[in-house]
């Protein structure tokens, strides 16, 4: 075989893997859900509740589930279209997972939490998380900024669309604090936290929710007021931007 032949080769393997790959990318650019998880081909209780993975096609992907730190970050396929390379913003660590199958109703993904687990996904439809417009203001991760107790400057609050929280206080990098939200059916103002170790708190939200802030306080005469920025505009911005 000649030079000539060689590279013809080459060049047809090279567009073969970018086909393959550019069309990995547009089955998987939606928001997956977790219906099943296996380990070493035997079906295992899943180690995430509620797990949803959403690509999209700018490259990125965001990582949720229940009662855990929402990640997200860049993604690349691999030129073969059978992996993918998370870039995690959160946890600034690189992950590569195996792209067990994929097709219009099917993402099954293998090392997710170890060398033989499997993770077999399906669309998430738009209309399962059921929520209202002022829900949907309320779900987000958020930075408190000010108040009236100094330590809970810098705390994270996150409200996930399937009604789970969960609370990261200053200094640590995993939740302390983990359960359900909803606003209370008598009075849209208060949220109701139930955690999983049963306690119940209910936070009043001053004044209205904004698309970027939100201001919450404990409930009673003497509770706590704290000042909430979105926390992705506090990690571009800081508080130099932060206007009352």
């Amino acid at each position: 075989m000649n030079i000539r032949n060689l590279t013809l080769l080459a060049l047809g393997f090279l567009l073969m893997n970018a086909t393959q790959a550019n069309d990995v990318s547009k089955l998987i650019s939606k928001r997956w859900k977790l219906i099943k998880e296996t380990e070493g081909g035997k079906e295992i209780k899943p180690k995430h509740e509620k797990l949803v993975i959403e690509f999209n096609k700018k490259g990125e992907f965001v990582v949720e589930a229940a009662y855990e730190e929402t990640h997200r970050g860049t993604y690349k396929l691999a030129a073969d279209g059978k992996s993918i390379i998370l870039n995690d913003e959160i946890s600034k660590e690189e992950k590569t997972l195996s792209i067990e199958r994929v097709d219009k109703h099917h993402l099954n993904l293998g090392e997710f939490d170890g060398a033989t687990t499997i993770i077999e996904m399906q669309p998430a439809k738009k209309n399962e998380d059921h929520l209202t417009n002022r829900e949907l203001l309320i779900v987000n991760t958020w930075h408190c900024y000010k108040s009236d107790e100094p330590t809970n400057v810098d705390l994270v609050i996150e409200f996930h669309k399937d009604h789970s929280y969960v609370i990261i206080p200053a200094g640590y990098k995993i939740p302390t604090a983990v359960g359900d939200w909803k606003l209370d059916p008598n009075d849209n103002s208060k949220i109701v936290l139930d955690s999983k170790d049963e306690k119940h708190l209910e936070i009043e939200i001053i004044g209205e929710i904004e698309t970027h802030t939100i201001v919450l306080k404990n409930s009673g005469e003497e509770g706590i007021t704290n000042h909430f920025r979105d926390q992705e505009l506090w990690k571009k911005y800081g508080v130099s931007e932060i206007k009352e």
